[in-house]
């Protein structure tokens, strides 16, 4: 499956806060908050060594909780302060961790390694 694109991911973040309904465009001024976010959140991830894909494709398995997690970093722009702190703590962590699991790059074994020393 291809990467999904920039404007996919922004119309799903808005989505996921309220913003857009289903086939509806966003505006210019969402597109460049939204936009600016994504690469800003990007950029932290690839900090934390957990993004490896650029800023205009998004692999498909990491884009649902890639979207959760920038919501997230929006939520305050569109949001009462209450409920985007709620929608910050039923979302962000769970992203986050997700998104670290898609990306690990090690393999997880059941069984010890041992290491050889000459």
């Amino acid at each position: 499956m291809a990467d999904r694109t920039l404007a996919e991911l922004r119309n799903r973040v808005l989505g996921r806060l309220k913003v857009l309904a289903a086939g509806e465009v966003a505006n210019a001024a969402d597109t460049a908050f939204v936009e600016a976010t994504i690469a800003d959140v990007n950029e932290k991830l690839r900090d934390k060594q957990i993004c490896f894909w650029e800023d205009s494709g998004y692999p498909p398995a990491i884009f649902q909780d890639l979207a959760w997690y920038v919501a997230c970093h929006c939520a305050d722009e569109y949001m009462e302060e209450g409920e985007a702190s709620s929608f910050r703590s039923k979302n962000e962590e769970r992203s986050l961790a997700e998104l670290r699991r898609l990306t690990a790059s090690t393999e997880r074994t059941d069984m010890p390694t041992r290491a050889d020393f000459f």
